[in-house]
C-alpha cells in the first residue's frame, strides 16, 4: 500500500542520519570523554535498530487479507511499535544505570570542546527528524511513524540535557556530565513507557472510555436532528 511505502522512505531517512549521528556521539563521547553524549549515542544507536525493525513491520502490514489472516496484517505495526517501546525503556534504564555508576565511581572527567559541537548537531538534526516523521505519521495516520518521530525527539531532549551537562562540567562541576546522563535515562523511560501503554491497549483490543462513547452518541444525535 502507498502509505507504507511513504513512511518506509521516511525511515530510510532516518537511519541514514541516525547512524551518522551514532558514530559522531560513540567517537566523541569515548575520546572526549563525555559519559553524556556516549549515552545519547548509545540512544541513537537504538534509533538505528528500532527503524530498521518498523521498516520491517510497516513491509509485514502492508499484506493483504489471507487465509490465515483474514483481517490483514495491519497489526504487525502494532507489535513493531510495541516492540520499540521495550528497547526504549532498556536503553533507557542502561543510560541510567552507567550515568549512576559513574558518579558512585568519581570517574567523572572534563568532556571536550568537540562534545559541545557533536551534541548541538544532534538537537537540530532530531528535531528535524521529529517534525517530518511526526507530520508523515499523523498525513498517512501510521502509529508506528508518529512513535519513532517520538523516539527522535526524546533523543532531541537527551541532547539537551547531555549539552547541559557538557557545558557544566566544561565550567567546574564535573560531576554535571553523569547527571545529565541520569536525566536523560529518565526522558527515555518516560517515551518508552508511553508508547507500550499505547500499544499495548491497541493490541489488546481496549475499547474507548465512557466519556468518549458518550461524546460520539451526542454528536449522532446532533446530526440526526
Amino acid at each position: 500500500m502507498e502509505r507504507y511505502e511513504e513512511g518506509k522512505k521516511v525511515l530510510w531517512l532516518s537511519i541514514l542520519l541516525n547512524f551518522v549521528l551514532t558514530v559522531l556521539k560513540i567517537g566523541v563521547g569515548i575520546i572526549g570523554s563525555s559519559q553524556a553524549i556516549l549515552a545519547d549515542g548509545i540512544h541513537t544507536l537504538t534509533d538505528v535498530a528500532s527503524s530498521i525493525g518498523l521498516i520491517f513491520g510497516l513491509h509485514v502490514a502492508a499484506k493483504p487479507e489471507d487465509k490465515e489472516h483474514p483481517y490483514g496484517h495491519e497489526k504487525a505495526e502494532s507489535i513493531a511499535t510495541f516492540l520499540l517501546s521495550i528497547i526504549l525503556i532498556a536503553v533507557g534504564l542502561n543510560i541510567g544505570y552507567g550515568a549512576i555508576k559513574s558518579l558512585i565511581a568519581g570517574t567523572e572527567g572534563v568532556p571536550s570542546i568537540w562534545a559541545v559541537y557533536v551534541a548541538i548537531l544532534s538537537i537540530i538534526i532530531k528535531e528535524m527528524q521529529f517534525q517530518l516523521s511526526y507530520r508523515k505519521g499523523k498525513a498517512i495516520k501510521s502509529d508506528a511513524l508518529i512513535a519513532d518521530a517520538w523516539h527522535h525527539r526524546s533523543d532531541a531532549l537527551s541532547s539537551i540535557g547531555a549539552l547541559i551537562g557538557v557545558v557544566g562540567a566544561r565550567f567546574g562541576f564535573a560531576a554535571a556530565d553523569p547527571i545529565a546522563g541520569a536525566v536523560v535515562s529518565l526522558i527515555v523511560i518516560k517515551v518508552g513507557l508511553e508508547i507500550f501503554f499505547k500499544t499495548y491497549n491497541e493490541l489488546m483490543d481496549m475499547s474507548i472510555d465512557e466519556e468518549k462513547i458518550s461524546e460520539i452518541k451526542m454528536r449522532i444525535k446532533s446530526h440526526g436532528r
